[in-house]
Order: structure tokens, then sequence, then C-alpha cells
């Protein structure tokens, strides 16, 4: 182990060729990440290629591991044994090889602590003209991997480019959320499913595709696609050539309306080869003070900032937004916008003609079947003019 990345095992393997933008969800097109991950004998092995074409500018000020070394660049690996949702491990390695090994209970963000353990784990790094490779190998039973399945992260930090990047998409929150950790499944000597590309989970059409290794003999694979409300149905399979010597099964997908998390399960037969969860939310917020105050006879209309959360390219068509000044409960004016112009717009709304008083200004996004899907309501004052 070498880091060099030059075996036969690596060579034969395919790679994960796209990371996403950390808090953005869109795939990572600035500089490019590659990362391999398999299984030979009692050991998982990752390894991970950090393409740069700035090398001379990599940080590396940390020199031991209780310090930020996220804060270096750095690969980061998070390893979520059975893949609970709850207790992970979360290793990193610096570009000047500075190791860190940490464990939590719980995220952060349900009151884990961090907890630094020592598990023994061997790591390389290799850097060259345009790139920088990390490779890690973890005894399986050391970190509680003994299950065929477990949950895991692979993120990558490039402090020069002042990005962050991750393989699985991450639109907002911190990279400890063991619950987006991807699903791994090893059967025999590799992951069977080296790949999954669940489109942008938007209302419409959309594209599952999963890329994967054959086994010989294996049974034709199955796509199901679980409902938030626990509502299953059968997709239809395809069955294409892919890229780098897999195979690729499509199944096309449509959302409808229905908010929250959908669910794909993956089978050959009745062997489960994975499950992926991606959130489907069309939610918004307005940057529109608590408290505004504003005078009668004014004539600038109240502005207010709408921000779209949807994933990448996921389609607004269908969506409205309706404006409403309501006083004591009572509509007095209202307006629509329709179609939305973008996923981050101004709202603009004429108060000129409102008499003196206070008010409360609501926005509601409406969905394609007419349904109000989320609402924000801030409440603001029209005071006297200013000669009385």
């Amino acid at each position: 182990m070498d880091g060099k990345l030059d075996e036969a095992p690596y060579r034969e393997d395919a790679q994960v060729q796209r990371f996403f933008e950390y808090q953005l969800g869109r795939p990572e097109t600035g500089i490019k990440t590659t990362a391999h991950v398999l299984t030979r004998g009692d050991t998982l092995y990752v390894a991970v290629t950090c393409f740069d074409r700035r090398m001379k500018d990599l940080k590396t000020t940390a020199t031991k591991g209780d310090e930020n070394i996220w804060e270096d660049d750095s690969v980061e690996i998070f390893l979520d044994p059975g893949h609970s949702h709850q207790s992970y491990y979360h290793v990193g390695l610096t570009a000047a090889k500075v190791r860190a090994t940490w464990r939590y209970a719980a995220p952060p963000s349900a009151g884990g602590k961090t907890e630094v353990v020592m598990r023994p784990w061997q790591s390389a790094v290799v850097r060259l003209k345009d790139r920088w490779t990390a490779e890690f190998a973890f005894p399986l039973a050391e970190f509680g991997l003994k299950d065929p399945r477990f949950g895991m992260s692979i993120t990558r930090n490039a402090p020069a480019h002042g990005k962050q990047m991750c393989w699985t998409a991450l639109p907002s929150g911190s990279f400890h959320q063991p619950a987006a950790f991807a699903d791994v499944y090893r059967s025999g000597a590799t992951s069977i499913i080296r790949e999954a590309q669940l489109g942008y989970l938007a209302a419409g059409e959309n594209l599952a595709r999963f890329l994967v290794a054959e086994q010989p003999g294996a049974a034709p694979v199955t796509v199901a696609l679980t409902a938030p409300d626990g509502v299953e149905q059968k997709l239809a399979v395809v069955k294409r050539v892919g890229e780098r010597g897999l195979t690729a099964w499509e199944a096309p997908y449509t959302l409808g309306a229905k908010l929250g998390t959908w669910q794909f399960t993956v089978r050959a037969g009745d062997v489960p080869l994975g499950r992926y969860e991606g959130d489907y939310e069309a939610t918004f917020f307005t940057a529109f003070p608590a408290k505004a105050f504003h005078r009668a006879g004014v004539g600038d209309p109240l502005s207010a900032r709408v921000r779209m959360f949807t994933p990448p390219g996921a389609p607004l068509k269908g969506f409205r937004l309706r404006v409403r000044c309501l006083r004591d409960g009572r509509t007095v004016k209202e307006t629509e916008i329709s179609p939305l112009p973008g996923s981050t717009f101004d709202a603009r709304f004429g108060i000129s003609d409102l008499a003196t008083g206070t008010y409360d200004l609501e926005f509601a996004l409406i969905g394609p079947t007419g349904d109000r899907l989320k609402r924000t309501i801030s409440e603001f004052e029209i005071l006297p003019p200013f000669d009385r």
C-alpha cells in the first residue's frame, strides 16, 4: 500500500467519478475528485484522487490530528456500521499525511459528543504534479463492519478553491448526517452497485439510474419506489450498456407533488443490493423582516426575497406563489406570481393604497395540483404620513 493506486484491484474496479458541492447539492464541475471503494479479504480499501491544477497552493497547516484538519486539503471518511444512522466513525487524512480518528455515539445535531479513538488503519499519500491521492485501509472487524451493509460518506476539502465536496448530495447542514450516508453493500469481493443516480427528485418525470457490476448468474435487477406515505410501486427497469464497463439499469419514475422522503430499493431477485433515499422538498423562505414599518401614501412596494429550495435543475413548472395582505384575518389585497421566474427572485407587493394599521403579509407556495405546500407570514405596520 503506497498511495500510487496502480495495483490490479484499482485498475479493474470502477471509479466513483461524481462528487457534489457541499450544501448546494449539485455535481462539482470545477475540480475533479474520483474514488475507489472495494473490499479484499477482511479489509475495506478506499482510495481518493484529488485533482488540482494549483498543487503549490495546497494548505497543510495542521501538524497533529487533534487540530482542525478539515481546514487543510484533506479527505474525510465516515463509516456507520450497519447504517444505524446513529453511531459512526470519522477519520481524516491531510495532504501532509496528518491523521485523525473520532467516534460519535450520535450525530452532533442530536447531542452526540466527539470521542477520539485509537483504531488500527493504514494510509498513504502521494503528491503529483496535478493531483494528490489518499489511500485508506480499514480492518473490517476493528470498525465493526462485519455486516454486508454499512453506511459511508467520503468528503474532500479544498480550501484554496473555497470548496468542500461529498460523494452524496447534502443540500444543507453538516457532513455529520449519518442518515444521508450512502448504503454500501458488500457481495463477494466488491460492492455490486457502484453508483446510484436518483435524478432530481422533482415533480414530473425523472430517471433513476444504477450502475451495476454484473455477476455471473445474477437475477435481473428490480427497483421499487416507496412514497413518503409508505405506498410502494414497482418501476419498469431497462437494462443498458453503462460507462466504465458497468451495466446501467434505468428506471423512469414520477413523484407527483408528495413532499418528503422517497426511497428506492434495488434487488437482484430476492437479494437486496441497495437502498437509497432522497428528499423531495419544494419549500421556501423570505428575507422579509418580522417587524417592518412603512408610511401611508409611500409609493415604494414591499419587497421580499423568495428562495425555492429544490434539487438542482428541478422543474418549477406548475408551481405558483400567492401573496396576500391580511388585516384581522381578512384578505384586503391578493396577487399571484405564475409562472415562477426562478429559484430565487424578488416578490413585490404594492402597499401605497393601504390605510394605517397593522397587517400580515402571507406568502404561500401552491403546488401543481393546487395544494398549498408551504407558507410564511410576516407582520408589518402602516404608520401615518410624515405630515400628520
